[in-house]
């Protein structure tokens, strides 16, 4: 699979804080998610949890993808 590559520094600025917001936000609502409904939590709020977590395992990926580019010069 390949990943995009951006040549500006800016392009590679703007796919961090992207991923960045999707792990903060992904995270944030699989917390609130979970913390409300553990009890009483059915098989579709296990896949919306599972979804949630692969959010921010997205969101990770951009960061991960548009780092070392940002590091170099």
């Amino acid at each position: 699979m390949r990943f995009p590559k951006f040549r500006s520094r800016l392009g590679n600025l703007a796919l961090a804080a992207a991923g960045a917001l999707y792990i903060i936000a992904a995270l944030g609502l699989l917390g609130w998610y979970v913390a409300t409904s553990w009890v009483d939590a059915h098989l579709l709020d296990r896949l919306l949890q599972l979804g949630l977590l692969g959010a921010a395992l997205v969101g990770l990926l951009f960061v991960v993808v548009a780092a070392p580019r940002l590091t170099s010069r």
